[in-house]
């Protein structure tokens, strides 16, 4: 997925308050997350994760794939 998509998602779920799943690559162990974006830094964001419940710090680089959750 390019930078300009991520960056994308990651502005509207800080901006619009809406939760968010990432599939992240921590270290080579690969996760699926739903995260809420508190903060975008320069190549990192500050988001509640919902996987571990509580705020972490994830890099923008590692973020292989973005999507909405399906609102039901």
């Amino acid at each position: 997925m390019g930078d300009f998509m991520v960056k994308y998602f990651l502005t509207r779920s800080l901006e619009e308050n809406k939760i968010i799943r990432i599939i992240y690559d921590s270290k080579g162990k690969i996760t699926e997350r739903d995260i809420r974006v508190i903060a975008i830094h320069d190549q990192q964001i500050t988001a509640f994760c919902y996987l571990r419940n509580q705020k972490r710090n994830f890099m923008i680089a590692n973020i292989l794939a973005v999507d909405f959750i399906k609102e039901e």
